[in-house]
């Protein structure tokens, strides 16, 4: 056989194993049980083969308020957004405060023919892969100053890759560069009508995916030391901005 039939045959079994790991990443993000499923996906290689932007955050130790590194921070986060959309005492909390059945429906909804529920956890997984390249240190500690954009920007031709559509695209670089966002109006309480209409300009109407995932980032941050009050308080921030942006799932 020529060298060409050997390149064509190899360049096809190759293509044909980037799209059976392609779809083994999307039923993993399907699951909710995303997490378990991302980390067996870690231990063999597979997920840093499909998504070699995750790798930098593999043991880049964050500052104190931080539990995990990176990428283990990264892979809590969906499993905190999991635990979310389960039967335990974190969705009770989390149920409490907001009108789930209304959450649901959005989650259901497509965005270029996925569920936002799956986007979001691939929002969640993907959500700090810009804090590698955006780290510096400021007055002594390490800080990461406009990692979201930087995030967003690095991994927006690899969600291409992995074949999303434009639309999903471009709501998880959305996702990614505002899941900090909601939190800014925390820092004068209470926000003023101008702030919350250039938040909702900032996340295009998005405000309960984008609250989601800041929730589910709260969740993981400290790791096992979260604790169930603190998540309460979260909630409770979570409605009240839902309020402040006419969107209000209060049962």
């Amino acid at each position: 056989m020529s060298t060409y039939g050997n390149n064509t045959i190899k360049l096809t079994h190759e293509l044909n194993l980037h799209k059976q790991l392609i779809s083994q990443l999307f039923k993993a993000l399907h699951s909710r049980d995303s997490e378990i499923a991302l980390r067996e996906m870690d231990e063999i290689g597979t997920l840093t083969t499909i998504i070699p932007e995750l790798e930098t955050g593999r043991d880049f130790i964050q500052p104190a308020l931080h539990y995990y590194d990176v990428l283990n921070h990264n892979l809590c986060t969906v499993g905190a957004f999991d635990r979310l959309l389960k039967q335990n005492e974190w969705s009770d909390i989390f149920r409490k405060n907001t009108n789930w059945d209304e959450i649901s429906a959005m989650l259901a909804k497509k965005i270029g023919g996925l569920p936002i529920e799956v986007l979001l956890r691939l929002g969640c997984l993907l959500h700090d892969v810009g804090k590698p390249d955006s780290a510096i240190e400021k007055n002594g500690r390490i800080v990461f100053p406009k990692h979201g954009l930087i995030g967003a920007d690095l991994i927006s031709l690899r969600l291409e890759e992995i074949g999303l559509e434009t639309s999903a695209k471009n709501f998880v670089r959305l996702l990614i560069r505002y899941h900090l966002r909601a939190g800014k109006l925390a820092q004068s309480w209470p926000p003023s009508k101008q702030s919350i209409e250039s938040f909702l300009q900032d996340v295009e109407g998005w405000v309960i995916p984008i609250l989601l995932i800041q929730l589910a980032d709260g969740m993981a941050t400290k790791g096992p030391y979260q604790t169930l009050d603190r998540h309460y308080r979260h909630c409770e921030f979570f409605a009240r901005i839902l309020e402040l942006c006419n969107l209000s799932t209060s049962k």
